[in-house]
């Protein structure tokens, strides 16, 4: 059974960085440091459960492999188990077409190359939280015409 995670429009966007990279997880949490998101960090995939179980999380950035042994699969069917599913962006150093095909045809949102370019890092996640947001959105839809708190 899917698990349904609502957002107060007071709480900041949060995003989960799943990465045992420490380097690359840093400095992909330098990059996002004057963003009003909050910015979780992990390094294994029994965290990143723990905290995708406890909160409402928009997007997840995943490297390809955690230690000792997950992969960005387990993380993506993590996801899953959400309503709506966080975005799932898979980070890796060497970020072929291969990769990137696999992501998207599996469900992932997208790829991001390591080292991370400021601009396109914001792009991806940007985009990755709107999608995560209209979803969450068209699914309140339907809860706050009943309710009659939304305006028309």
């Amino acid at each position: 059974m899917r698990r349904k995670m609502t957002r107060n429009a007071n709480q900041p966007v949060r995003v989960l960085i799943a990465m045992d990279d420490d380097d690359a997880a840093a400095s992909l949490q330098r990059l996002l440091q004057h963003s009003s998101w909050a910015v979780e960090m992990v390094s294994s995939l029994p965290r990143a459960r723990s905290v995708l179980r406890s909160s409402a999380v928009a997007v997840v950035v995943c490297q390809r492999r955690l230690a000792p042994a997950a992969t960005w699969h387990a993380v993506l069917e993590e996801t899953r188990r959400l309503t709506p599913a966080p975005r799932l962006v898979v980070t890796d150093r060497v970020a072929d077409e291969e990769l990137w095909t696999e992501v998207l045809h599996l469900g992932g949102y997208d790829v991001l190359v390591q080292p991370f370019d400021r601009q396109e890092a914001f792009r991806v996640l940007a985009s990755a939280w709107r999608s995560w947001h209209d979803e969450s959105h068209q699914a309140a839809g339907p809860a706050r015409k009943h309710g009659g708190s939304a305006a028309a």
